[in-house]
Protein backbone atom coordinates (compact mmCIF):
# COMPACT_ATOMS: atom_id res chain seq x y z
CA UNK A 1 0.00 0.00 0.00
CA UNK A 2 1.15 3.36 -1.25
CA UNK A 3 1.86 6.67 1.11
CA UNK A 4 -0.83 8.92 2.02
CA UNK A 5 -0.34 11.79 0.00
CA UNK A 6 0.81 15.28 1.95
CA UNK A 7 -2.31 17.49 0.61
CA UNK A 8 -5.01 14.63 1.93
CA UNK A 9 -5.89 15.40 5.67
CA UNK A 10 -7.78 12.12 6.25
CA UNK A 11 -6.90 8.71 4.98
CA UNK A 12 -8.88 6.01 3.79
CA UNK A 13 -8.68 4.31 6.88
CA UNK A 14 -8.39 7.40 9.33
CA UNK A 15 -11.53 8.23 11.78
CA UNK A 16 -11.90 12.00 11.82
CA UNK A 17 -12.53 13.43 15.46
CA UNK A 18 -15.71 13.47 16.76
CA UNK A 19 -16.56 17.27 16.86
CA UNK A 20 -16.06 17.06 13.22
CA UNK A 21 -18.31 14.18 12.80
CA UNK A 22 -20.92 15.83 14.84
CA UNK A 23 -20.70 19.19 12.83
CA UNK A 24 -20.68 16.92 9.61
CA UNK A 25 -23.73 15.14 10.59
CA UNK A 26 -25.65 18.20 11.27
CA UNK A 27 -25.52 19.42 7.90
CA UNK A 28 -26.36 16.51 6.80
CA UNK A 29 -29.54 16.48 8.58
CA UNK A 30 -29.90 20.40 7.25
CA UNK A 31 -29.75 19.81 3.77
CA UNK A 32 -32.40 16.35 4.50
CA UNK A 33 -34.42 18.91 5.96
CA UNK A 34 -34.53 21.27 3.33
CA UNK A 35 -35.88 18.44 0.74
CA UNK A 36 -38.94 18.36 2.97
CA UNK A 37 -40.49 21.71 2.35
CA UNK A 38 -40.82 21.39 -1.25
CA UNK A 39 -43.53 18.34 -0.53
CA UNK A 40 -45.06 20.32 1.84
CA UNK A 41 -45.39 23.41 -0.40
CA UNK A 42 -46.69 20.93 -3.31
CA UNK A 43 -49.43 18.94 -1.55
CA UNK A 44 -50.59 22.25 -0.06
CA UNK A 45 -50.92 24.05 -3.08
CA UNK A 46 -52.79 21.07 -4.73
CA UNK A 47 -55.15 21.09 -1.68
CA UNK A 48 -53.97 18.59 0.39
CA UNK A 49 -55.10 17.61 3.73
CA UNK A 50 -52.97 17.65 6.62
CA UNK A 51 -52.73 13.90 7.00
CA UNK A 52 -51.44 13.70 3.16
CA UNK A 53 -48.94 16.08 3.67
CA UNK A 54 -47.74 13.98 6.75
CA UNK A 55 -48.01 10.84 4.33
CA UNK A 56 -45.66 12.26 2.15
CA UNK A 57 -42.99 14.03 4.70
CA UNK A 58 -43.23 10.13 6.08
CA UNK A 59 -42.29 8.52 2.24
CA UNK A 60 -39.63 11.56 2.08
CA UNK A 61 -37.87 11.11 5.14
CA UNK A 62 -37.80 7.01 4.20
CA UNK A 63 -36.98 7.89 1.16
CA UNK A 64 -33.89 10.10 2.19
CA UNK A 65 -32.59 7.51 5.21
CA UNK A 66 -32.61 4.51 1.72
CA UNK A 67 -30.74 7.04 0.22
CA UNK A 68 -28.11 7.68 3.32
CA UNK A 69 -27.81 4.09 3.54
CA UNK A 70 -27.26 3.77 0.13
Amino acid sequence: MSAKPQDLIYGLDDKPPLASLLIIGCQHIFLMSSTLVLPIVLITEIGGTFDEVRSVIALTMIACGIGTIV
